[in-house]
């Protein structure tokens, strides 16, 4: 599979890749030259001779047939980096301090003169003041693809910041109320979706509640999702829209892998991290569960316990990643964990971040996880130094 990266300089530079005839032709087809030529060959006759077997011609612009200038073959190969029949994969990025505000999001002007599908897409805009007619682009390019992406990836940590307020005008800061539900409304169209990968930590996206709402009804709607990644730190959305995230999650029947970031989350209590699990166990497809809830006061030994609860109903889970640094987990949770753990057959890999909590004995967690790796098949970590990046969504910016 090709991938084309488009850096900084496509984005606020005019890049207008050179008009080539013939660019819509399906693969595999020989150019109108070559046909052309093909044409005023003359006829074989018929001979008596014995035929040999034909080697195959590969049906290419540049072969003997067809002689190309350099020139031309350097065009040609343009065309065949930018079109892709079988498999388009378009990455895109642009860090805060290049990002201009005045410019549209991305110049993918081929995306436009072409009708190749596009399967993959991926956009690292870490930092950005994106404004809604940025995540409106998004949407647009989201809707156009609809029936073949199935891959998308957006990159968008500590966004939203220092575009709302230019020139003291507060209106437009409310305007983004409004304008980020369609985004996720965009995501909704993508029936074949299998991947999605959202990293929103620390943007000023997550003070709207729209913003979780829409985005829990988009993932809802996702029947064929198999890999969920969601960074969503430092929010402060309140239990109810929080609770309903984790129930819009039980409509996933063939989800496989998890990935939530819900650390340092502002307004959460016990009560919906315990019914959060609940939710999360009714997906019995789950092969790989990733949880962040680091620096998150109210995670304590009582979720602890109806975390392991809920695991017990995922029965297919074979990996499960934990990051529960300075939390108030203390080491009688730890065995708790473990307890459930054991009771989980296919379960072969259980890593467990718990740096700055303070009231786990660091000796016993590690003579705990000793004896729980001595079961053939496990791999077991517990980790207590330094605070690690965010399990699959961190971005460059990290």
């Amino acid at each position: 599979m090709k991938i084309l990266t488009i850096g900084t300089k496509y984005w606020i530079g005019d890049l207008k890749p050179p008009t080539v005839v013939g660019a819509d032709k399906p693969k595999n087809q020989p150019s109108e030259a070559l046909v052309r030529d093909h044409e005023k060959q003359p006829s074989v006759g018929q001979t008596s001779a014995p035929l040999e077997p034909m080697k195959p011609i590969p049906h290419r612009v540049g072969s003997a047939l067809c002689p190309l200038s350099d020139k031309g073959r350097e065009t040609l190969n343009l065309r065949s980096e930018l079109r892709k029949l079988d498999i388009f994969d378009v990455r895109v990025g642009v860090r805060g301090q290049h990002f201009v505000r005045d410019r549209t999001l991305a110049k993918l002007v081929f995306l436009k003169t072409t009708h190749s599908p596009l399967y993959s897409l991926g956009a690292t805009l870490p930092g950005c003041g994106l404004s809604p007619r940025h995540l409106k682009e998004i949407s647009t390019l989201l809707g156009k693809h609809k029936h073949s992406l199935d891959r998308v990836a957006l990159v968008m940590p500590k966004s939203g910041y220092g575009n709302f307020f230019v020139d003291g005008n507060v209106s437009q800061y409310t305007e983004s109320r409004a304008n980020m539900a369609p985004l996720f409304n965009g995501l909704t169209l993508l029936r074949n979706l299998k991947t999605l990968k959202l990293n929103l930590n620390a943007s000023a996206f997550l003070e709207f509640d729209q913003s979780l709402t829409a985005l829990a009804k988009a993932v809802r709607h996702m029947p064929k999702l198999r890999d969920l990644s969601l960074g969503i730190s430092r929010n402060s959305f309140p239990d109810k829209v929080m609770g309903e995230f984790f129930y819009n999650l039980t409509y996933q029947d063939e989800l496989e892998t998890l990935a939530l970031n819900i650390s340092r989350s502002g307004g959460i209590v016990g009560t919906t991290l315990c019914d959060a699990w609940v939710h999360v166990s009714k997906i019995e497809s789950l092969k790989k569960l990733t949880l962040d809830v680091s620096r998150i006061d109210k995670f304590d030994d009582k979720v602890v316990d109806h975390l392991g609860l809920a695991l017990l109903g995922l029965k297919e889970l074979k990996e499960l990643n934990l990051k529960i640094n300075a939390t108030r987990c203390t080491t009688e949770g730890i065995e708790i964990m473990l307890s459930a753990a054991r009771e989980l057959k296919q379960l072969g890999r259980l890593t467990i971040h718990a740096a700055g909590c303070g009231a786990v004995d660091h000796h016993r967690a590690k003579q705990l996880f000793t004896e729980f790796a001595e079961r053939p098949g496990v791999v077991a970590n517990i980790n207590f130094v330094g605070d690690k990046l965010e399990f699959g969504l961190r971005g460059p910016h990290e």
